[in-house]
């Protein structure tokens, strides 16, 4: 994991040459997505912006805002994860058990057995 850095080092990118990785990369996105920009102003804006979000990404990831940012997500989506949980197992529960306590699958495999006194056909082939 990259280091945290102070604000006064990352402010030092912002006067920072782009590197040989950092103009090919911008140079094969623009390729790559067929960019055209309108001027020559707008290229050098998205190249400054490849340049510096190549050259601080890592810095960003390590930063005390990512990750109180991630640990915030991550404790929403154990939220979410139990919400759902409890929603799944009431939504299994509601299958209107009946005043015995079945279910309305058991109730109807029950009746199934009960009813004709005809056993069901085994087999596949249809003779009982």
């Amino acid at each position: 994991m990259a280091k945290v850095m102070s604000d006064a080092d990352i402010a030092a990118y912002k006067d920072k040459a782009a590197t040989a990785v950092q103009t090919r990369y911008a140079d094969w996105l623009i390729e790559k997505l067929d960019l055209e920009f309108p001027n020559p102003k707008a290229e050098a804006a998205f190249r400054e912006a490849v340049r510096l979000s190549t050259a601080l990404r890592m810095i960003f990831q390590a930063s005390p805002e990512n990750q109180g940012a991630r640990a915030e997500a991550r404790t929403e989506d154990k939220a979410d994860k139990k919400s759902k949980a409890k929603a799944e197992q009431a939504d299994d529960s509601d299958e209107s058990d009946d005043k015995d306590g079945r279910s309305d699958a058991l109730r109807r495999l029950a009746d199934r057995e009960a009813g004709s006194g005809v056993p069901e056909p085994q087999g596949g082939c249809g003779i009982p």
